[in-house]
C-alpha cells in the first residue's frame, strides 16, 4: 500500500530557519579561511578549467557542466572563483546537514519512545537545535571537509549532491511525498554518472528506498518512473564523449570517449569491492570496512526501531537491556567523534586519494547528530504521559550524562580547531605562491619554452605567471606528452612552435621508442636556435644527450653540448655567485617549509592529542614541496661538490635534510663531503635505514627521482650504469668521470668511461682513456672480462675512425700478451663484425672454429660476415652448420632467416621461399615490424620468380600495412605494382 501524504507540519526553527543560519554562517566562514590562489589538490581543477589541459574531460560531467560559465573568466581569477564555488557548496552542505540531523528520528529505543513529543519521532524542545549545530560544526571542522570548502574541489560539489539525496529520504519519512524520490532517483542518476563513489552506495540507496516504502516500493507504476528518472540523470554519461568528439582536441570518437569513461568507473568500483582492498591487504591502506565503520554502523543503528528488551522482560532485563543501549550510543558517539580529528592510521583520510572521504565524513557528521540527540533526549526529558517513580539517583546520573555529553560538545570543536587550523592557515596561505614564484623567478622576462616531466610543477609554474598577467609569454610542454603522438594534434593547436612535431605512430617496440626520442631530440634541436628552453626541475634522459642544464635557481636553462665536447661545462664563477645568492634569499621560504612539514605541536596540546592516540598532523602541500626543493638543493650542492666548493656544498646538503631528513642522497653526499674535506677516500657505507630506503624503489631512475644525484664514489659509478643501460652516453660519461675522479685506482669506471666516449662518438677520448689505462697497468689487476672490453673498447675507437691498422695493431699487441686467450680474440672478432670489418672478421673466425668447429654462434658470425661480403656459398654453408648444432628456437629462426637471405642472394629463390616461409610461422602476431620484412621478402622472391599474382597480392597487403610517414618504402612498392600490373595485361 502507498504511504498516505502527512499534512506538512508548521515551519519550526530547527528545521526551517537554522539551515539557512548555518549555511549562511558556514559561507562567511569558509569565505574567511578561504585560499586566495591554488592548492596542490586543486591544481588539476584549476587547469581544466582554463583550458590548459591538452587531454578531454571525460569523467565528472557535472563539474564540467556547474564549472562552465567559469571558463569566460580571466586566468587569474578563476582559482579564486573555483574556490568561491568550493565555500558555496560546502556551505549548503551544512545546511543541508542541519535539516537532515533534525529530521532524523529519535524513537528508535524504547527509552527514547517513552520520551517522545512528535509523531514522526522528531527531536523537540527548547533544546532541540544542540544536536545539528554539534553536527555541523564537527563536519565544518574536520581537517578535509575544510580543505575541500576552501580551494577548488569537485567532491564537495558531489558531497552536496549526496547531502540533498539524504534529505530527500529524510523528508519523505516525514511527509510521504513521493516527489522527494522522483528527485532522488533523477539526482542520483546524475551522481552515478559524475561520481563513481555514487554506484558503490547504490545498494544502500536501493535498501534505503525498500525500507522506508515498505511491499509499496514493489508498485509497478513507482518503480517504472523511478527506472525513467533514473535512466534521464544517468544520461549524463553521454555529455563530456560528445563535447570530446565534437571539439576535436584530440582524434576520439563519441564511443571512444563513452568507452574510457565507464572504464574508469569500472576501475575504482573493482577497486573499492576488491577482496584484499576490503580486507586490508594492501600495505598502507586501512580495510574499506574500517574506513566505513565510523560512518555506516551508527546509520544502521539509526535505521532500525529496537524492542524494549530482547527475550527478558523483567525489570533487570529490561534495565541491562537500557544500559547497553546507553554504552554503545555512547562508545560510537566518542568513536565517532574521534575519526573526525583523523587518529593516526586509521579513517577516511588515511585512505588512498580517490576513496569517498567526505561522503563518510558526512555520514559520520549525521550520525554525531543522532548520537548528541539520543543523550539530550534519554538524560534531559522526562517520560511523557503516565508518570513513574523515578529513584533518587536518576536525576544525579542525567546531569552526569549530559555534562559528559556537553564535555564532548565543546571539547571537540576546540580540539578539532587547535589541530586543524594552522593546517589551513598554511595550506591557504601564501607559502605555496612564495614557493612558485622562486621557481618562476629566473624564467627569462622576454618568454620561453618551458618544459617538465612533472605535470603539477608545470602548472603550477603556469599558474603562478598567470597571476601575474605573463603567461601568454611562455610556452608550456609536458615532455611526457611528447611520447604520445596522439597528444601532437592538441599541441599543434596549442602551440604554433609544436608544428614541426615529427609525423610518427604510436610507439610499439623499443626502435619505434628509440626512433621517436631521436626525432623528438632533434625538434628541440630545431628550437633552440630561436627560443630559450627551460627545464622546471632536475632530469635525466635522451634530451639531455644533446643539452644540458645550467642552474638557473629552481629552473634550468638547456644548452647545447659544444661539438668537440663530451662532458658538461665546468660552473663559471658568476653562475655559482648567482645561484648561492638566489638559495640565500630562498631560504626563509625554505625554513618554513621545513617546520611545517614536520610541525612541531604546543607544548599545551601535546599531552592532550598523545591520551587521545592523535599523531602531529603533517601538511600535505607543506611535505611536497619540501621533498621536492630538498632534491633540487641536493642537487645544486652536487655540482658544488664537483666544482671543489665543498663548504657551501655541505651547507646545501645540510639545508636539503632539514627539508627532506630521509633523503638518502644527501645523506650520502653530506658523508662523502666530510671525508673529502678531511682528506678521506670519497666512499661512504650505507647504514641499515638507507639500505632499506633504497629498497622501497624498483629501480635507480625512481631512486633518482625521488632524492635527486648522488655525489659518493660507488653511487656515481651506480648511477653512470643506470644512464649506460638507457644508452644514455654523455650522462653516463658525467658519473663516469666523477667516479674516476673519486676513485683514481679504480679501473672499472675509466673503462666505462672509454666505452661511453666511444658510444658518445668520441673516439679520441677513448683512445686518451685507453692510453692513460695502459700507463697505470701496474695500478690495477685486470680479469681477463676487463681486459677483453679494454682491447674492445680500443679496436673501436681505431674502427670508428677509419683506421684499420691501427685496431689490427692493437688486437696484434694483445694476442701477444695472450695468446691463449679465445674469449680476447672472441671480442675482437665481434668488435670488427659490429664495425662491417668483415674481411678483417673472417681470418679470425677461422682461427676460432679451427679450435670449436660446432660452436654455434661463430658459425653463425662466419655466414654474417660472408653474406655482407656476398660470398653466398660459404654462408649458406655456416647457417646450415650453426642450425645443425642449434638448439634455441630463438636463435634458429635468426639463423634461418639470415640463410634466407643468403639463399635470395644465391639465386636459389624455392629455398630461400621455404626458409622465409619458415619464420614467419614462428612469429608471433605482435612483431608487426618482423612479419611485414618477411612478407616483403616474399614477395621479392616472387617477382624474381615471375610469379606476377602472387607477388601483385602480397605487396598490395604489404602497402596497407606501411605507416604514413614510410614515404620511401610507399614509393617503392607503388612503383613495383606498376611495373607488375603493367606486365600481367
Amino acid at each position: 500500500m502507498i504511504k498516505p501524504r502527512t499534512v506538512r507540519p508548521k515551519r519550526e526553527f530547527v528545521g526551517d530557519v537554522l539551515p539557512w543560519v548555518v549555511t549562511a554562517s558556514g559561507l562567511v566562514f569558509y569565505l574567511l579561511t578561504l585560499n586566495h590562489w591554488v592548492t596542490l589538490a586543486s591544481l588539476e581543477h584549476v587547469t581544466r578549467v582554463s583550458g590548459w589541459s591538452l587531454d578531454p574531460a571525460l569523467q565528472g560531467p557535472l563539474y564540467w557542466l556547474v564549472t562552465l560559465p567559469l571558463r569566460l573568466l580571466p586566468a587569474k581569477l578563476i582559482p579564486l572563483a573555483l574556490n568561491v564555488l568550493s565555500a558555496v557548496c560546502a556551505a549548503l552542505t551544512l545546511g543541508l546537514l542541519a535539516r537532515c540531523v533534525a529530521l532524523l528520528p529519535q524513537n528508535r529505543t524504547e527509552a527514547q519512545r517513552i520520551r517522545q513529543k512528535s509523531d514522526q519521532g522528531l527531536l523537540r524542545g527548547r533544546l532541540a537545535w544542540l544536536p545539528p549545530v554539534f553536527a555541523v560544526v564537527i563536519c565544518g571542522l574536520q581537517l578535509t571537509f575544510w580543505e575541500n570548502a576552501t580551494a577548488a574541489s569537485a567532491e564537495m560539489l558531489y558531497l552536496l549532491l549526496f547531502s540533498y539525496l539524504v534529505r530527500c529520504l529524510m523528508e519523505y519519512r516525514v511527509d510521504g511525498r513521493d516527489s522527494w524520490l522522483w528527485q532522488g532517483s533523477l539526482l542520483y542518476g546524475v551522481g552515478m554518472a559524475t561520481n563513481a563513489a555514487m554506484i558503490c552506495f547504490f545498494p544502500v540507496f536501493l535498501v534505503a528506498l525498500i525500507w522506508l516504502r515498505g511491499l509499496s516500493f514493489f508498485n509497478t507504476r513507482f518503480l517504472l518512473r523511478m527506472f525513467v528518472l533514473g535512466v534521464a540523470g544517468l544520461s549524463l554519461y553521454l555529455l563530456l564523449p560528445i563535447v570530446a568528439a565534437v571539439s576535436h582536441k584530440m582524434d576520439i570518437t563519441f564511443w571512444q570517449g563513452l568507452r574510457e569513461s565507464l572504464r574508469s568507473q569500472k576501475q575504482f568500483v573493482s577497486f573499492v569491492f576488491n577482496k584484499q582492498v576490503l580486507l586490508g591487504n594492501i600495505p598502507g591502506l586501512p580495510p574499506t570496512w574500517a574506513l566505513a565503520l565510523p560512518s555506516l554502523l551508527p546509520v544502521f543503528a539509526i535505521a532500525l526501531r529496537w524492542p524494549a528488551y530482547f527475550g527478558d522482560p523483567s525489570k533487570l532485563g529490561v534495565a541491562l537491556t537500557s544500559l547497553a543501549f546507553h554504552f554503545l550510543h555512547g562508545v560510537l558517539l566518542v568513536f565517532c567523534v574521534w575519526v573526525a580529528l583523523d587518529p593516526s592510521g586509521f579513517g577516511p583520510r588515511n585512505s588512498l586519494t580517490g576513496l569517498p572521504g567526505l561522503t563518510l565524513y558526512f555520514l559520520g557528521a549525521l550520525s554525531i547528530g543522532y548520537l548528541g540527540g539520543y543523550f539530550l533526549l534519554v538524560f534531559g526529558s522526562a517520560p511523557v504521559g503516565r508518570p513513574r517513580p523515578m529513584p533518587a539517583w536518576r536525576p544525579y546520573v542525567n546531569q552526569g550524562v549530559l555534562a559528559c555529553v556537553t564535555v564532548v560538545g565543546i571539547a571537540a570543536p576546540v580540539l578539532l580547531l587547535a589541530r586543524n587550523l594552522p593546517q589551513i592557515l598554511f595550506t591557504n596561505g601564501a607559502t605555496l605562491r612564495q614557493c612558485a614564484s622562486l621557481l618562476t623567478k629566473n624564467l627569462p622576462a622576454k618568454g620561453a619554452v618551458v618544459l617538465a616531466d612533472d605535470e603539477p610543477w608545470l602548472e603550477l609554474a603556469r599558474a603562478d605567471l598567470a597571476q601575474k598577467g605573463l603567461d601568454h609569454r611562455y610556452e608550456f610542454l609536458n615532455t611526457g606528452y611528447l611520447e604520445y603522438p596522439a597528444f601532437y594534434k592538441p599541441l599543434k593547436r596549442a602551440y604554433p612552435l609544436c608544428a614541426s612535431l615529427p609525423k610518427l605512430p604510436q610507439p610499439r617496440s623499443d626502435e619505434d621508442k628509440t626512433r621517436l626520442r631521436f626525432a623528438l631530440a632533434r625538434f628541440l634541436m630545431d628550437l633552440a636556435p630561436t627560443n630559450n628552453l627551460y627545464y622546471l626541475h632536475p632530469s635525466f634522459g635522451y634530451y639531455f644527450e644533446v643539452f644540458y642544464p645550467q642552474a638557473r635557481g629552481m629552473v634550468y636553462q638547456l644548452t647545447r653540448y659544444p661539438t668537440n665536447e663530451l662532458l658538461t661545462p665546468p660552473l663559471s664563477p658568476e653562475q655559482i655567485a648567482q645561484n648561492e645568492t638566489f638559495w640565500d634569499q630562498a631560504q626563509p621560504v625554505l625554513d618554513s617549509l621545513a617546520s611545517e612539514a614536520s610541525p612541531p605541536v604546543s607544548t599545551f596540546w601535546r599531552p592532550v592529542f598523545q591520551s587521545l592516540h592523535l599523531s602531529p598532523l603533517t601538511n600535505g602541500i607543506a611535505t611536497a614541496l619540501a621533498l621536492r626543493n630538498a632534491t633540487m638543493l641536493n642537487n645544486w650542492a652536487v655540482q658544488l661538490q664537483r666544482a671543489d666548493h665543498l663548504p657551501q656544498a655541505a651547507k646545501r646538503f645540510q639545508a636539503a635534510l632539514r627539508l627532506n631528513p630521509d633523503n638518502v642522497a644527501a645523506q650520502i653526499n653530506l658523508a662523502c663531503n666530510r671525508n673529502l674535506q678531511a682528506g678521506k677516500p670519497a666512499v661512504v657505507e650505507l647504514s641499515k635505514s638507507q639500505e632499506d630506503q633504497f629498497g622501497k624503489y624498483q629501480s635507480w631512475d625512481q631512486v633518482l627521482g625521488a632524492f635527486g644525484q648522488f655525489d659518493e664514489q660507488r653511487c656515481c659509478l651506480r648511477e653512470g650504469q643506470a644512464f649506460y643501460s638507457q644508452s644514455n652516453f654523455r650522462q653516463a660519461a658525467v658519473e663516469f668521470s666523477r667516479a674516476e675522479q673519486l676513485g683514481p685506482n679504480l679501473l672499472q669506471p675509466r673503462l666505462l668511461l672509454a666505452q661511453c666516449c666511444l658510444f658518445a662518438g668520441f673516439p679520441d677520448d677513448t683512445l686518451k682513456e685507453t692510453t692513460q689505462i695502459h700507463q697505470q697497468a701496474g695500478t690495477f689487476d685486470p680479469s681477463q672480462a676487463d681486459q677483453a672490453l679494454l682491447l674492445g673498447v680500443e679496436m673501436g675507437a681505431h674502427l670508428a675512425k677509419d683506421d684499420v691498422s691501427g685496431a689490427e695493431r692493437t688486437l696484434d699487441s694483445a694476442l701477444a700478451q695472450s695468446p691463449a686467450d679465445t674469449n680476447l680474440l672472441a671480442n675482437a672478432t665481434r668488435v670488427f663484425m659490429s664495425y662491417g670489418a668483415f674481411s678483417n672478421a673472417l681470418p679470425r673466425l677461422d682461427t676460432l672454429l679451427q679450435g670449436q668447429p660446432r660452436n654455434a654462434g661463430f658459425l653463425e658470425w662466419k655466414g654474417q660476415a660472408c653474406l655482407a661480403l656476398s660470398n653466398y656459398p660459404p654462408a649458406i654453408t655456416a647457417f646450415t652448420a650453426a642450425l645443425q648444432t642449434d638448439t634455441n628456437q630463438a636463435t634458429r629462426a635468426q639463423t634461418v632467416w639470415l640463410r634466407a637471405n643468403a639463399y635470395l642472394g644465391d639465386g636459389k629463390l624455392n629455398l630461400a621461399q621455404t626458409d622465409a616461409q619458415a619464420v614467419q610461422h614462428e612469429l608471433p602476431d605482435q612483431d608487426v615490424r618482423e612479419r611485414m620484412a618477411v612478407s616483403r621478402f616474399l614477395g621479392e622472391v616472387a617477382y624474381r620468380n615471375k610469379d606476377t599474382n602472387t607477388a601483385i597480392r602480397i605487396y598490395e597487403l604489404y602497402r596497407t600495412k606501411l605507416p604514413t610517414n614510410a614515404v620511401e618504402e610507399i614509393s617503392f612498392v607503388d612503383t613495383r605494382l606498376k611495373e607488375l600490373k603493367r606486365g600481367s595485361r
